[in-house]
């Protein structure tokens, strides 16, 4: 499979843009395996999606609950 992984890096945040909720959950199951790969941690805490279409979409990383925002 072949995904490309589109992501905005500033400083020590990172953004993931994706058109839909699967390609969104495959793009951050390969942001988090790079990160584990490297030894980098995601602050879940911080971590939230933007739901402007109001799907009301539930995703997790690694059983953490993404926090949706509007």
């Amino acid at each position: 499979m072949y995904l490309k992984l589109f992501v905005l890096l500033y400083a020590d945040d990172t953004v993931v843009f994706a058109m839909s909720e699967e390609t969104l959950i495959q793009s951050l199951n390969l942001f988090s395996n790079y990160c584990n790969q490297w030894k980098l941690g995601i602050n879940y805490d911080k971590t939230c999606l933007d739901d402007r279409a109001n799907r009301h979409c539930h995703i997790r990383i690694e059983n953490h609950r993404i926090e949706i925002v509007n």
